[in-house]
């Protein structure tokens, strides 16, 4: 039977975990992500290739209601566009490492940033030339 899985969309995120917390930047759109407690965890999980159910399953005594509430932090994620919904089986993905019953659960929360997206859209790795970097892209 498939299993759901989440997968971080690499070619146009670039994440990275600094204390706990969680740092996503997208360049396709400019926008920047924090996750932090447990929301840092879950993308942690999310990129060793843990499962949803694995996921669920690492968090202790979790009620019908929590799953929904981590079900709509994954969907929000994919709205932003950051992961993808995608169905394996313990054959085409390995198991990732999870904890199994310990986490008390919180819910996740997302913090969405655009206040450095003229920065991030500038393109420094395809336009930098003898001017330097950051250098807006020319109109037209």
């Amino acid at each position: 039977m498939p299993m759901l899985y989440y997968k971080i969309l690499d070619k146009k995120v670039a994440h990275e975990i600094i204390d706990g917390e969680a740092i996503i930047i997208d360049f396709d759109t400019g926008n920047y992500y924090s996750l932090n407690g447990i929301a840092a965890d879950i993308w942690q999980w999310v990129a060793s290739g843990a499962s949803r159910q694995q996921i669920i399953d690492a968090f202790r005594e979790i009620q019908p209601d929590q799953i929904q509430g981590l079900d709509a932090f994954f969907d929000q994620l994919v709205k932003e566009q950051i992961l993808e919904k995608s169905e394996g089986n313990s054959e085409t993905n390995p198991l990732a490492v999870v904890p199994t019953g310990e986490i008390p659960f919180h819910l996740p929360a997302l913090e969405k940033y655009n206040d450095m997206q003229a920065l991030l859209l500038s393109d420094p790795i395809h336009e930098v030339d003898e001017t330097g970097w950051p250098r807006p892209l020319s109109p037209g």
